[in-house]
């Protein structure tokens, strides 16, 4: 049943993506377009759901493997999009969230996971986990949402006013909400940070290494508090937010996913 759960997912996923895509390229309002797109990507997500839970937990653990990891963090990506899609006017998000969903769940699908089992005890391990998947969801979501700012304001510079362009928020609002989700993203990231380096004894019941993932950790962490630093005294905005974001995000994709990369996938480890 997983591959044809994860099938149905991949399926949903592109179909709120093709519908996201025609609806903004006809310029018609987002309200006219929005409960379609989620109620599809609300059902992927159980598909997915469905698909990755057997897969992912065993033996009161779970299974981080390379491609369990990615679709983990990818459905939490995706949730978080849904949830901020009720409240702020953020479905053109759709045109990346949802490929980026549909690819790893196809990843998930038919890859047998690199069986990198964690355990779940203590319970400050299992609260780590939580709070960092949160911070790299809501992270990437706004990411996500500084990649289409900076389309939006290219068009806007340029003088390119196109059907989809007009069916946008302002471009002040979509500045406004990016920063929002970026504050809190880095607020999770420090606790998660916290955790780690301060209490690792108590969180992990080790010491603490300096590994690869703990020094992209901390570089991501310092981009992020440098973009947000100049924000709060020098009002940066466009390119330059958006290359600090990008640069923050990628040294966090790095810390995990391209670690894990290149142990399980490159070194067979």
């Amino acid at each position: 049943m997983s591959p044809a759960l994860s099938l149905a997912a991949v399926a949903l996923y592109l179909t709120g993506a093709v519908l996201a895509y025609r609806r903004l390229k006809s310029g018609q309002p987002s309200k006219q377009f929005r409960g379609i797109v989620l109620v599809l990507t609300v059902v992927a997500l159980a598909c997915h759901a469905a698909s990755l839970l057997p897969v992912l937990v065993h033996n009161g653990g779970l299974d981080l493997g390379f491609s369990h990891a990615a679709s983990l963090v990818a459905w939490v990506v995706t949730v978080l999009f849904v949830l901020t899609s009720l409240s702020q006017p953020i479905e053109s998000l759709a045109l990346i969230v949802l490929p980026i969903a549909a690819i790893a769940t196809a990843i998930q699908g038919f890859s047998p996971g690199g069986h990198t089992m964690i355990t779940l005890d203590p319970p400050l391990y299992a609260a780590h986990i939580i709070v960092s998947l949160l911070a790299y969801g809501l992270l990437s979501v706004a990411v996500a949402q500084s990649l289409m700012h900076a389309i939006q304001e290219r068009a806007l510079r340029q003088h390119e006013q196109t059907t989809w362009m007009r069916a946008l928020p302002p471009l002040e609002s979509m500045e406004r909400l990016m920063f929002g989700m970026i504050w809190t993203g880095f607020a999770l990231l420090t606790i998660t940070l916290a955790g780690g380096l301060f209490f690792s004894e108590q969180v992990f019941g080790k010491p603490l290494r300096l590994t690869h993932h703990n020094v992209l950790s901390i570089i991501a962490w310092l981009v992020f508090a440098l973009l947000l630093t100049g924000r709060a005294f020098f009002g940066w905005r466009g390119r330059v937010a958006m290359r600090l974001a990008l640069g923050g995000f990628t040294a966090l994709a790095l810390a995990y996913f391209g670690v894990k990369f290149v142990l399980e996938l490159v070194l067979g480890r």
